[in-house]
């Protein structure tokens, strides 16, 4: 019986120690990029190589940005203007479509063939 209860004691422990590293990854990761802050979430992904940004506007607003990556980090679609975006600005949802894309997430060969996330540029 305490060999049985020893197994699962390590069992359980093991298992909160996996979805504790697994959780960093699945929350909303901030970083900044140059006089930006861009925040994004993709579940089970970091950034390897960050995204760029150049403007040259005063405009202001926070565009959100439906991604797509592939299983090796590549952004594979980029849509500006999801939900929680606060500006019509075609000039800032092309700038933020464009960083989105320059972005490098981590490679992960048994990852799904698509995973798809959020980048949250503001400006």
């Amino acid at each position: 019986m305490f060999k049985f209860l020893k197994s699962l004691a390590f069992i359980l422990l093991f298992s909160v120690s996996f979805a504790s590293a697994q959780s960093t990854t699945d929350e909303v990761q901030k970083i900044k990029v140059g006089n930006y802050e861009v925040t994004y979430s993709m579940k089970g992904r970091l950034i390897k190589n960050q995204p760029h940004v150049e403007i040259m506007t005063e405009e202001h607003g926070t565009v959100v940005v439906d991604v797509t990556i592939d299983k090796y980090g590549h952004v594979i679609s980029a849509t500006p203007g999801a939900k929680g975006t606060t500006t019509d600005s075609k000039y800032l949802h092309t700038k933020a479509k464009q960083c989105a894309q320059s972005a490098l997430f981590d490679s992960k060969p048994t990852s799904p063939i698509k995973t798809q996330g959020t980048f949250t540029i503001t400006f």
